[in-house]
């Protein structure tokens, strides 16, 4: 065998052990390392932040409203209102 051939193939087959090697040992998952989350996850994340969206638009909404003097407005009283607008278009 030509020793050129014999040294790379080394250099290539120490190189690939010391990779796999890396992998076993690391603490944590694959995932964990590149930041990788579920889309589960995700999904709860967007949720929180549209809830905090929505306290923070409905906070300076009525923030507008008391200076004015109008009635405050609430997450249940939107929901009740876009209701009884729907049951208005739908006709029941």
């Amino acid at each position: 065998m030509d020793p050129f051939v014999a040294i790379m193939g080394g250099i290539v087959a120490v190189i690939v052990i010391a990779i796999v090697a890396l992998g076993l040992f690391y603490p944590g998952t694959g995932a964990a390392q590149v930041g990788w989350r579920t889309p589960r996850q995700h999904a709860d994340e967007e949720a929180a932040r549209d809830r905090e969206d929505l306290a923070q638009m409905l906070e300076a909404a009525n923030e507008r409203r008391r200076a004015r003097g109008e009635p405050e407005l609430t997450v249940e009283g939107l929901v009740e209102e876009e209701l009884a607008r729907e049951r208005g278009w739908r006709g029941s």
